[in-house]
């Protein structure tokens, strides 16, 4: 995360010496501050839970349009398939990032 904000606050944690060694391993171990590494994974685990429900919807388009297929099997229908698998696999992407 290595763009400018205006970091004002504090929050002091009590941790114990293990949970503590392993923030600060895997931080480094991203070439990571501790407090970046904290936020984007908190980030992080925001945007799993907006985009699973999101991806059952794609789901469920996937689903609609394999049916179409297979009624009118055209380039256009095969084209917008593809870009549904794209936009799938994007979204599992994101969601398993880490």
């Amino acid at each position: 995360m290595k763009y400018q904000r205006n970091r004002n606050q504090s929050l002091t944690v009590r941790l114990t010496e293990q949970e503590k060694n392993l923030i600060q391993s895997k931080a480094q171990r991203k070439n990571m501050s501790v407090t970046d590494f904290i936020v984007l994974s908190v980030t992080e685990q925001s945007n799993a839970a907006v985009l699973k429900p999101l991806l059952a919807m794609l789901a469920v388009l996937k689903n609609k349009t394999e049916h179409l297929k297979e009624r009118f099997d055209t380039a256009e229908l095969c084209e917008i398939i593809d870009r549904q698998n794209d936009i799938i696999s994007e979204v599992k992407r994101l969601i398993n990032r880490g």
